[in-house]
């Protein structure tokens, strides 16, 4: 059974806010420390800690949820994939298009976004 197309678009919206998220609590935190001069050096450590344990989770909540969604189309042989997560993550990307190899033609280029429908 198909999923709504709509359904999908709307998760890589939330990978992109949850993204956002991250980085959001991030420069709080820094901003935080930075501004209350009456906490210690150790409780300013753990506040931004804590920040980077957030944004790091928010990225990979962010990676899980738009892999699952999108497929790439290759410019050359038309080929729709999946890449792997190792791929996914190193390949140089635009909101659109991200520098992957095909697995039908072996091409690398920049291939475009597909919004996947199950």
């Amino acid at each position: 059974m198909k999923k709504p197309l709509h359904s999908n678009k709307k998760k890589r919206v939330m990978s992109a806010v949850i993204a956002l998220f991250g980085v959001c609590i991030l420069v709080a935190c820094i901003m935080l420390t930075r501004n209350v001069t009456d906490i210690s050096q150790t409780a300013k450590i753990v506040i931004i800690a804590s920040g980077c344990i957030v944004l790091v989770t928010a990225l990979v909540i962010s990676v899980i949820l738009d892999r699952e969604v999108c497929r790439f189309k290759c410019q050359k042989c038309g080929h729709q994939f999946k890449p792997t997560l190792t791929a996914y993550l190193i390949g140089a990307h635009f909101p659109m298009k991200r520098h992957l190899k095909c697995p039908n033609c072996g091409e690398h280029g920049y291939c475009r976004v597909k919004i996947y429908e199950k």
